[in-house]
C-alpha cells in the first residue's frame, strides 16, 4: 500500500452507486479499499481505528465431516493433511489445525467425528462499520463519496449484477449472473469467540454485542432485497446447530445479491466494452475478503500502467 501513498490527490470523487438494486456489500468495499490503498496509509489507519470496535479474533471452527461410515477416518486424515498445506502456503502467518471438540469447548460446532478444524487465518468483521470507516478515512483525505458521480478521469466498473448483464446482453451468453443471499443479525454477546461454520451456516459474532448469520444460496429470485422462509430455515439451522442462540431476538433481517462470473473468480482488468476503462466485478463469495488485493493490484493497473493480474482473473476467462 505504501508505494501507493498519495496516488489519491489526482482523483478526488468516489461514485458508488446505489445499493437499492441489492448490490452485494463487497462492491462496495472493493470501490473503498481501492481509494484507501491510493491515499495515506497513516491517515487511513488513524479513520478505521476509531471507527471499529476493539479487534476481533482471527479465528475460525468448522466440523470435520461425517458420512456415518468408515469415510470418517479418511475425512479426518484430509484434514490433518491439510494442516501441513497451510503451513507450506500460509507461510507461518496462519495455520489450521485438526483439534477435538473437547479442546475447542462450550462455542463450538456441532461434529459428529468428535474434531473440528480450527483456523487463524479467518478474521472477524462487521461489514457496515468496516464500510464506515473506510468512508471515514476517504473523507479525512479529502475524497467526496457520492452515489453517482460522472464519467470521467480513471473509470472502474465495479458495479456487480448490473455490470454482469452489460456483459450478458452485449455477448449474447452468459458472461456471468446474481446468486441471492438471506441473511440475519441477532441479539446476542458471544463475547471474544471464534466464527463458527455449522450445516454450511456462518455465525458470525460482532464486538458490539450482535451476532450475523447466513446466508443462503439462491440462483433463482424474483426481489433480490426481500426475505422470506429461506431466511426462517437459516435461523433455524443456527439455532438447532448452537443451542445457545435459542431465543436470541432477530434484530434485522436482509438480502443481496453476489455478483458471480462464469469462472467463479473476481474478473480484473480492462473492460470488454469501455475501452480505456476498468471492471472489477464477478467477486461472488469471496469479494469481501479479496476486496483489498484486488483493489492493490487494480490500482497498480490503473495509475502506473502495472499488471499483476491472473489470466484466471482476467475478463477474458469468462467470456
Amino acid at each position: 500500500m505504501g508505494r501507493l501513498a498519495g496516488a489519491a490527490s489526482a482523483c478526488s470523487c468516489l461514485s458508488v452507486g446505489s445499493s437499492g438494486d441489492g448490490t452485494n456489500i463487497a462492491e462496495l468495499v472493493r470501490k473503498l479499499w481501492f481509494w484507501m490503498v491510493c491515499a495515506d496509509p497513516a491517515l487511513a489507519r488513524g479513520a478505521v481505528e476509531d471507527m471499529l470496535p476493539s479487534p476481533s479474533p482471527a479465528l475460525a471452527l468448522r466440523a470435520v465431516p461425517s458420512a456415518g461410515d468408515d469415510s470418517d477416518a479418511r475425512s479426518l486424515d484430509l484434514a490433518r493433511q491439510r494442516e501441513g498445506t497451510a503451513d507450506k502456503l500460509w507461510q507461518g502467518q496462519a495455520e489450521w489445525r485438526v483439534i477435538s471438540t473437547a479442546q475447542a469447548g462450550a462455542w463450538c460446532p456441532p461434529s459428529p467425528t468428535g474434531f473440528v478444524i480450527r483456523d487463524t487465518l479467518t478474521a472477524r468483521m462487521h461489514p457496515r462499520r468496516a464500510c464506515a470507516a473506510l468512508v471515514a478515512a476517504l473523507e479525512v483525505m479529502g475524497v467526496d463519496v457520492v452515489n453517482d458521480g460522472g464519467n470521467k478521469g480513471q473509470v472502474v466498473h465495479a458495479t456487480g449484477l448490473a455490470g454482469l448483464q452489460e456483459l450478458n446482453d452485449a455477448y449474447g451468453k452468459t458472461v456471468g449472473n446474481g446468486v441471492k443471499g438471506q441473511a440475519a443479525l441477532l441479539r446476542f454477546d458471544a463475547g471474544e469467540v471464534p466464527q463458527l461454520f455449522a450445516d454450511a451456516i456462518h455465525i458470525v459474532p460482532h464486538a458490539d454485542g450482535t451476532l450475523a448469520i447466513g446466508s443462503t444460496s439462491e440462483r433463482e429470485y424474483d426481489d433480490p432485497i426481500s426475505t422470506d422462509g429461506a431466511l426462517d430455515d437459516v435461523i433455524d439451522r443456527a439455532t438447532r446447530a448452537l443451542p445457545l442462540l435459542h431465543g436470541a431476538e432477530v434484530m434485522e433481517r436482509w438480502a443481496g445479491v453476489r455478483p458471480r462470473s462464469k469462472s467463479r473468480a473476481p474478473m480484473l482488468g480492462a473492460h470488454p466494452l469501455h475501452q480505456g476503462q476498468f471492471i472489477a466485478n464477478g467477486g461472488f463469495k469471496i469479494g469481501f475478503g479479496m476486496a483489498p488485493k484486488i483493489a492493490e493490484v487494480m490500482a497498480e493497473l490503473m495509475l502506473e500502467g502495472r499488471g499483476a493480474i491472473p489470466d484466471d482473473f482476467q475478463p477474458g476467462a469468462s467470456l
